[in-house]
């Protein structure tokens, strides 16, 4: 990977989207558009017998730990949460650096659509924190709000449902694109909901964090690849 090439859309990420995906969406090198902007495949994702619109797909890092600067924001990720633990951060410097290393990783990247802008609904609700992403879902899932169509144009909304709409609610989706269980599924809702605004809740996303790489990895191997 180059300096200026991002981890969730290099060339090795697009070989772990490839095989774990590959009962859902057709990769090859071919169908890959990186001549501007993020590359992105434009498919439409299948499961279950049914299938989408053709939509653009994206890579995504799930979980950020990054210490770049995020801008109109003052200092980066791990900094915020730095400040955040307080006293607390010399006990904690380990695992927080841990979850630094793990930001450009492959038990960190998942496929996204840019149809519907779901990244930037990533981004907007809750600071690119994974586990918003998914509270945010779930609402979606229960019809008890819309904000995942929040940045979604008029002209994609039928091809954006018609992705989301393959799955019965966001413990499938989480399991089909995470590799995730129900039972990691389910906390990553309870803590989205929350504030990260205390020592406790910071060693809480930590350690969500750990859980879902570990998860993870267990459904890259599962695909029975070797990177």
């Amino acid at each position: 990977m180059n300096s200026s090439e991002e981890y969730d859309v290099s060339t090795e990420a697009w070989q772990i989207y490839r095989a774990i995906y590959r009962k859902n969406i057709k990769i090859t090198d071919a169908d890959i558009h990186a001549k501007k902007g993020r590359p992105f495949v434009a498919k439409a994702f299948k499961y279950k017998g049914k299938e989408s619109e053709i939509l653009k797909f994206s890579g995504e890092t799930d979980f950020n730990f990054s210490k770049k600067k995020v801008f109109g924001y003052g200092r980066s990720r791990y900094d915020h949460y730095k400040v955040v633990l307080g006293e607390n951060f010399p006990e904690c410097e380990c695992i927080l650096e841990e979850c630094y290393n793990k930001f450009h990783s492959q038990e960190n990247i998942s496929i996204l659509p840019q149809t519907g802008n779901l990244q930037l609904v990533k981004k907007g609700i809750g600071n690119d924190r994974l586990d918003a992403f998914i509270w945010c879902l779930n609402a979606f899932y229960q019809e008890q709000g819309n904000l995942m169509l929040n940045f979604c144009s008029a002209d994609n909304i039928n091809a954006l449902n018609s992705y989301l709409h393959l799955f019965s609610d966001v413990y499938e989706y989480c399991n089909v694109i995470y590799g995730i269980n129900k039972e990691l599924t389910s906390r990553l809702i309870v803590s989205g909901k929350q504030e990260i605004d205390s020592p406790k809740r910071v060693i809480e996303y930590m350690n969500l964090a750990k859980d879902f790489w570990e998860q993870k990895r267990k459904f890259i191997d599962s695909c029975r690849i070797k990177f």
